[in-house]
């Protein structure tokens, strides 16, 4: 198949639809339960939303191995279609939920995009090689991110104006009439060639759970990309489940406040890698990955610093309930905002050369399955994230203490990085 730019467009809109739907729903069910106090098995708000991290990326852990063979073995645009009918049915589940004020069966709702995300994510980037050549793999890849983090952007938002107005039934209708925009463009992908049917089917998912993440060890680099991109995901997976009690509990903010910062972070991770893209010239410039790192573990310190400094102050002197127009005049409320921004700014530097260099490096004939390595890897990561995080709050820390953590966690994995790519520094000064 010829390589051109114009037939990566369509993966990019299944993409985007996708990622919008996810996020869209993620945050209308996050708001729901930071704002309304909901508890389910006892667990509280906070605790509760640490959950729906954990339950969300759960999919991740149990079926990417599958997922990845799948993908190696059949043909991938088959499986896209297959993947946005399922998301399209699970839209309908979310408005039976929520009609019947079921908590239970939005759970599962959260649970089945997970599911989505878990069959879509090893196509999509082992697609995208397919699509373009090489001179263009990280535009696409940089479009990809930026278009993700776009959708983000735009679900998060959405979700929390309709939410905070209540417009709960146009809620439900743009979930549904997205799924069915992603299955439209889903439909006009190209098919690929690249399968092999050789790849054994009839072994247990342990087994083949083992078999995938061994591929994803045997290459020390390839390996070393994996981790990174894993912490990557650990990091935000940390922060969104912060940031609304962040706006709530330091900021004694509304919903517009917990939509504003999420807006902003967001927003951070499409530019970033866009800059980046400009400034590289489609280039992998290995010693900006442990750069940029250090670079989000300043800004993460900082806001564990307006965090602890801001509780006293806004406790005090606030009305209940601040709205995002007054932010401004709630201390720390803008160098939250600009902390915010340029941690998710340095991240989105940090993710795409990285995945650019996977998709560089490893054999096309068994990228799907590095991909659903890189997804396991991935989400045992957030799990364990969710799971320190449970346990943070658990103790009593305060939010600045776990926002402290959390930088010193980053800022060991920098350094593990700076050692990592070592050698790459040399290449600093032809920049």
């Amino acid at each position: 198949m010829q390589k051109s730019f114009r037939k990566f467009f369509s993966l990019f809109w299944v993409q985007f639809f996708g990622a919008f739907n996810d996020n869209f729903f993620k945050s209308f069910l996050v708001l729901l339960i930071t704002y309304s106090n909901l508890s389910f098995l006892g667990m509280k708000s906070s605790t509760l939303i640490a959950f729906c991290g954990g339950l969300f990326i759960l999919p991740f852990v149990l079926f990417s191995s599958f997922a990845g063979i799948l993908a190696d073995r059949y043909q991938k645009i088959q499986i896209v279609k297959i993947v946005k009918i399922v998301e399209a049915l699970v839209m309908v589940l979310v408005a039976l939920g929520y009609s019947f004020n079921s908590l239970l069966c939005l759970f599962f709702a959260l649970f089945m995009l997970g599911v989505h995300s878990t069959f879509f994510g090893p196509i999509k980037y082992s697609l995208i090689p397919e699509y373009v050549d090489d001179q263009t793999l990280m535009r696409a890849n940089v479009w990809v991110s930026t278009g993700t983090f776009l959708a983000i952007l735009l679900g998060t938002i959405t979700a929390g104006l309709l939410v905070s107005h209540q417009l709960m039934g146009v809620l439900i209708f743009m979930l549904n009439m997205f799924s069915w925009a992603g299955l439209y463009f889903a439909f006009k992908l190209e098919p690929v060639s690249l399968i092999d049917r050789e790849i054994p089917l009839g072994e247990s998912q342990w087994h083949m759970l083992k078999k995938v993440l061994k591929l994803s060890m045997k290459e020390k680099d390839i390996f070393a990309l994996i981790i990174g991109i894993s912490w990557f995901w650990l990091l935000g997976s940390a922060l969104l489940t912060l940031i609304p009690l962040l706006a709530k509990n330091v900021f004694v903010g509304k919903e517009s406040v917990a939509t504003l910062f999420l807006a902003i972070f967001v927003l951070g991770m499409g530019v970033g890698p866009s800059v980046f893209e400009r400034l590289s010239r489609g280039r992998v410039l290995s010693w900006f990955i442990p750069v940029s790192l250090l670079l989000t573990t300043l800004f993460i310190f900082d806001l564990a610093l307006v965090a602890n400094k801001t509780f006293a102050k806004t406790f005090i002197f606030s009305t209940p309930f601040v709205g995002a127009s007054d932010l401004t005049g709630v201390s720390g409320g803008v160098r939250a905002l600009i902390d915010l921004f340029f941690i998710a700014f340095f991240g989105g530097m940090y993710t795409v050369p990285q995945f650019t260099q996977l998709q560089r490096l490893a054999d096309q004939r068994v990228l799907s399955r590095l991909i659903a390595a890189n997804n396991i890897w991935n989400s045992i990561f957030m799990v364990g994230i969710s799971l320190f995080l449970m346990i943070l709050f658990s103790k009593g820390l305060a939010l600045s203490q776990v926002i402290a953590v959390v930088g010193f966690l980053n800022l060991l994995m920098s350094l593990s990085l700076v050692y990592v790519y070592r050698e790459d520094f040399n290449t600093f000064w032809k920049f």
